[in-house]
């Protein structure tokens, strides 16, 4: 009976010491716990696959977004919309014909703003002068109607290919300027 409680109580001592050994050896740094739990990283509050969007003004439809990918961050600081594989936008006229078009490898929308920033690629067209927009960047001030980039562009049109370090234009790209045309081809028809 002695030897039987004499058992009863080394394992008992054992358990314990187990769980008292595995109870403090379990220890977190109590700045990494805060950092984690107050880390700035942002998480979007809604993200969708494959969307097209359309905006309208007056019943008609003024532009076309395709997009494979969209989060949307809204409870940050300054909001923003990010297409982080990219876009498509389409311009269309009063007759719903496809006016200009811009793609991109990425964008952001600051909706706070309702300023576009397009990067990686960026290929801007009007279809009906016959246009084209080649940079890095463009960024695409909604209230101002205006499309603008201060990076590196090249515009070919029919007659000419201009490239430069600057650019505007209005937002259907019916008239483009470049503020530092570094160079200038003309393609005449031989």
């Amino acid at each position: 009976m002695k030897n039987q409680r004499r058992i009863y109580i080394n394992i008992f001592n054992t358990v314990a010491l187990l769980w008292v050994t595995v109870f403090f050896s379990c220890s977190n740094d109590i700045e990494k716990v805060n950092a984690l739990l107050n880390a700035d990283t942002d998480y979007p509050q809604q993200s969708a696959d494959s969307i097209e969007i359309l905006y309208s003004d007056s019943g008609i439809v003024r532009l076309k977004l395709e997009a494979p990918k969209l989060y949307k961050y809204d409870d940050v600081k300054e909001p923003y919309a990010e297409f982080p594989v990219g876009l498509h936008v389409s311009f269309y006229d009063d007759t719903l014909g496809i006016e200009s078009e811009i793609t991109a490898g990425y964008a952001i929308w600051k909706t706070s703003v309702d300023i576009w920033e397009a990067r990686d690629n960026v290929i801007a067209t009007n279809t009906v002068k016959g246009y084209t927009l080649n940079t890095e960047l463009l960024i695409w001030d909604k209230q101002k109607e205006l499309l603008f980039s201060p990076k590196f562009v090249r515009v070919t049109t029919k007659e000419e290919v201009i490239w430069g370090d600057g650019f505007e234009a209005n937002q259907n790209f019916t008239w483009y300027h470049i503020k530092q045309i570094k160079g200038r081809i003309n393609l005449d028809d031989e």
